[in-house]
């Protein structure tokens, strides 16, 4: 089924040509019993590069659908001779049909044909060419392969954010360059940053020190990333988380127009690093004074999406952060993770089928979900790499405008 031989090619008009081929040797295996709709099982053929990530193909009437590896396991049955056979089955999670419109993977509702070929979808295979809208980003691609992956800014603000996993995973990185997306839409952005990293990587950012700061960096047109770092007040950092949310979302309030109430307009992202520092669980919170400036920032929060104002989560602790914040994010990026009382969490959001997945997830890759997400269902992505030098010098403070003169009477 893999294998063609000269005299097979020749055998049929027209004869096989060589793509059709090489097209035959991307069979991996065959759709096996216990697919379902969301799932495809299938029966390997030999040993191909196929491993967690893998993207694949089963045709369906007159499209394919897609589908990504996450699981394999070693099975045996008895053969016809009596004795028994050994052979790897392997697990596969629906990404669904290809939907050009929208630039990404769209749901298909039904299950795959039995014993249908399954076709690897490699490096080798040309993807559809997608040309990004204005508030859309490529963040990475579908691992092992040409199909990119892409996320919508504006529905990223407007719907909150949460980029959760381990320290060296690559969740930075990926905060830095969707916050610099943001930046070039016009979205004001503000990083409460308890690790004084931020200001190394974003060279275009201004530090906010003080409050008159944060309101002449909303009203400036010529700066837009501000970072206020917590180290630097003695006061709480969920103080401080506090106070930033309560100013943005009176800026956002004052600037929203009448076009605004049926379709809200991005305007400013507040982006909590370290956010269980931030917006700690209960549990993990000192007093009863914060755990009340936590309620009052997640009641922020949970009306912010109305006057354009967004909150990009970041943090290594999924368990500890408030599940009051966590809950308003409708996109979730997880990296590689082994909590598993952050795992509870996840289930809802991607399933425990993908969430199984994330201890051994690679550098750089991680389940994307969500509305920011052009696809549909949970996704594997390989993010792609960045080159970030750290800043030479410190950023420099935001400047705050003088007050106009009050002219005298005469």
């Amino acid at each position: 089924m893999v294998t063609v031989s000269g005299d097979e090619r020749q055998s049929v008009q027209p004869p096989i040509d060589d793509a059709e081929v090489a097209t035959l040797a991307k069979v991996v295996g065959t759709v096996a019993k216990g697919s379902s709709i969301s799932q495809v099982k299938f029966e390997l053929f030999g040993s191909p590069d196929v491993r967690a990530g893998s993207m694949l193909r089963v045709g369906s009437g007159n499209s394919d659908v897609f589908y990504q590896v996450f699981d394999g396991r070693i099975n045996e049955e008895i053969a016809l001779t009596g004795g028994e056979r050994a052979y790897v089955e392997g697990e596969a999670e629906q990404i669904g049909r290809w939907d050009q419109q929208r630039g990404g993977f769209d749901t298909h509702d039904w299950v795959a044909r039995e014993r249908a070929p399954v076709f690897l979808m490699d490096s080798d295979e040309q993807a559809p060419v997608y040309e990004p809208a204005a508030s859309e980003m490529m963040v990475g691609n579908v691992p092992n392969s040409n199909y990119r992956v892409v996320i919508d800014t504006h529905d990223l603000v407007l719907y909150h954010l949460a980029i959760l996993g381990v320290t060296g995973s690559g969740k930075s990185f990926l905060t830095y360059a969707l916050i610099e997306q943001c930046a070039q839409q016009g979205i004001k952005i503000i990083c409460v940053d308890p690790t004084g990293d931020y200001q190394r990587y974003l060279h275009d950012a201004v530090m906010v020190p003080s409050t008159g700061a944060l309101r002449a960096l909303l009203n400036s047109n010529a700066h837009s990333i501000g970072i206020l770092e917590t180290a630097s007040s003695e006061r709480n950092p969920i103080d401080q988380t506090l106070e930033v949310a309560q100013v943005c979302l009176e800026w956002c309030k004052a600037h929203r127009q009448d076009v605004d109430v049926l379709t809200p307009r991005p305007k400013v992202l507040v982006v909590l690093e370290e956010a269980h520092l931030l917006v700690p669980e209960w549990n993990f919170n000192p007093t009863q004074n914060l755990r009340d400036n936590v309620n009052r920032t997640a009641q922020i929060v949970l009306q912010a999406r109305k006057y354009g104002l967004g909150f990009l989560v970041v943090s290594q602790r999924t368990a500890n952060v408030t599940k009051s914040v966590l809950n308003q994010c409708n996109t979730v990026v997880s990296f590689q993770a082994f909590d598993e009382t952050g795992f509870d969490f996840l289930k809802n959001y991607m399933g425990s089928y993908h969430v199984t997945a994330l201890p051994t997830l690679k550098a750089r890759h991680g389940i994307l979900v969500g509305k920011a997400s052009r696809s549909r269902r949970p996704l594997m992505v390989r993010f792609d790499d960045q080159q970030r030098e750290v800043r030479a010098q410190p950023a420099p403070n935001m400047p705050i405008p003088a007050p106009a003169p009050v002219n005298a009477d005469l």
